[in-house]
C-alpha cells in the first residue's frame, strides 16, 4: 500500500513539538518522494510559550480575545516563514482548535491562504470537570459540527480526545461521526501519534461502507514520526480495503484547501 501524502506535521511552534524545524522540513521536501502538510496548533500562535495550554483554563476565551491581533501577526509570519522554501510538496496548514463557545482560533480573512486545514476536538469542559458521559459526548458532537461547518478538510484523531479522558466512544458516536464527515465533504484522519486500533477500525469500515476520504496523519511531533505510516497500514489491511478500494478513499493533496 503506497501512502505518499502526510497531512499532519508539527514544528517546534508547537508547545508539543521536539525538534522538527523549517530548515529540517526543506530538506526533507527536496529529497523525499513525499508530499507532506505543516499543521501547527492554532492554539500555540494566539499564546505565547509561557501559556500555550491556555485552551485548558477557565479564561481561555478572555486571553484568546486579548490576543486576537498578535495572534494574527503569528500567523502570517507562520505562512511566510513556511512559504520561503520554496517546496510545491510543502503544504501551509494549521490545526485549528475551537473553543468552546464555538470561535476558531484563526483569522476568517486568511483561511484562503492556508493549503489545507485540519481541526481536532482537544477541550472539552465537561470532560475536564469530570462529568457525566452525555454531557461530555455532547460537547464532542458539538465541536465536531462546528468543525465540519467552518470547512476543515480533514477531522484529525476524531475521537482521542475522549477516549484519552477516559470516557467512552461508542459504535454509535464513531458511526454518526463518518455520517457527518459525508454529509459535508470532510475526510476523517487515522493518526499514528497516539493509537486507538478498535474505533480507528470501525470507522475505517464505516468510511468504506460511505465512501468518506481516508487521511493519513503521522502527527509528527518528532523527526522519527515523520512520514511513517506502518500503523496505517495495519489498520488499513486488517478492516478490508484492498490496494485498489484505498486508493479510491485515501485523502490526496489536490482534494484540500487551495492547493491545486
Amino acid at each position: 500500500m503506497r501512502i505518499s501524502f502526510d497531512c499532519h506535521v508539527h514544528t517546534l511552534r508547537s508547545a508539543c513539538g521536539e525538534d522538527i524545524t523549517d530548515e529540517w522540513l526543506f530538506q526533507q521536501a527536496r529529497t523525499r518522494d513525499l508530499c507532506f502538510a505543516v499543521t501547527d496548533h492554532t492554539m500555540h500562535l494566539y499564546y505565547e510559550p509561557e501559556i500555550a495550554w491556555a485552551m485548558y483554563r477557565e479564561d481561555a476565551i478572555e486571553l484568546f480575545e486579548a490576543r486576537k491581533a498578535v495572534g494574527r501577526e503569528r500567523v502570517v509570519r507562520y505562512m511566510e516563514d513556511l512559504r520561503a522554501g520554496g517546496c510545491p510538496n510543502l503544504l501551509v496548514g494549521v490545526e485549528l482548535d475551537v473553543l468552546p463557545d464555538g470561535q476558531f482560533m484563526f483569522p476568517d480573512d486568511l483561511r484562503g491562504q492556508l493549503d489545507i486545514c485540519l481541526g481536532a476536538v482537544h477541550v472539552l469542559p465537561s470532560a475536564e470537570a469530570r462529568g457525566q458521559q452525555p454531557a461530555v459526548e455532547a460537547e464532542q458532537r458539538q465541536q465536531t459540527l462546528w468543525l465540519m461547518e467552518y470547512g476543515v478538510d480533514v477531522l484529525a484523531h476524531p475521537f482521542r480526545t475522549m477516549l484519552s479522558s477516559g470516557y467512552t466512544v461508542s459504535d454509535d458516536l464513531v458511526t454518526w461521526t463518518v455520517e457527518q464527515a459525508a454529509e459535508h465533504g470532510v475526510a476523517l484522519e487515522v493518526n499514528s501519534h497516539k493509537r486507538y486500533r478498535d474505533h480507528d477500525l470501525l470507522m475505517v469500515r464505516r468510511c468504506d461502507e460511505l465512501g468518506v476520504r481516508l487521511a493519513c496523519g503521522s502527527d509528527a511531533h518528532n523527526t522519527r514520526e515523520f512520514g511513517v505510516f506502518d500503523y496505517q497500514r495495519q489498520v488499513f489491511c486488517e478492516a478490508g480495503l484492498s490496494d485498489g478500494r484505498l486508493a479510491e478513499l485515501l485523502f490526496t493533496p489536490e482534494m484540500c484547501g487551495t492547493y491545486r
